[in-house]
């Protein structure tokens, strides 16, 4: 989603803002029009906000840049509705080239389904806010790129194994 907006809108604190949408293409904060969505972004928004059971939840965050005044607004867009919508969503989204992410900031605590996650756990639900617990649990180990290719290019013998069951023709020694 691409938009123009007003650089005093975020607050001084977090860099983030609530934001609404009024059609066809003005973005809201505090009741005033603050920016504008692009013709694309906005056709977008305008088709999905036709449905009276889809809500919006608009987002702007403002980004630091390292070495550089000012900062980077992004906007992000949480859509809440009905679970029997989210193929309907998720293909008009795909039509669209916009593809849906795990939500970061949700306002309210729902039952979370992405029709543009492939996921594991088939029929296992959560929730927004367990979703975004999980996301802060995760663990990113920095990997040095020498160590992996240590790995590669050291020599070592690997065992032989037995050629599994399923396999008609037995592997060559």
């Amino acid at each position: 989603m691409s938009a123009e907006v007003q650089p005093h809108v975020s607050n001084p604190l977090t860099g983030c803002a609530p934001l609404g949408f009024l059609p066809p293409n003005q973005l809201i904060y505090k009741e005033v029009c603050v920016g504008r969505f692009d013709g694309r972004s906005a056709e977008i928004l305008c088709v999905i906000c036709e449905d009276p059971l889809v809500e919006l939840q608009l987002t702007l965050t403002r980004v630091k840049r390292p070495h550089q005044r000012g900062s980077l607004p992004s906007i992000s867009a949480i859509l809440y509705g009905p679970k029997w919508l989210s193929e309907h969503i998720g293909t008009f989204c795909q039509d669209s080239e916009i593809y849906l992410q795990d939500p970061l900031g949700c306002d309210r605590d729902v039952l979370y389904c992405n029709p543009h996650r492939i996921s594991s756990d088939q029929g296992v639900c959560c929730t927004t806010f367990e979703l975004e617990r999980a996301s802060i649990d995760v663990v990113v180990t920095n990997l040095h790129i020498a160590d992996a290719l240590d790995v590669l290019s050291a020599s070592r013998t690997l065992g032989e194994v037995e050629t599994p069951r399923w396999l008609k023709t037995k592997l060559l020694l």
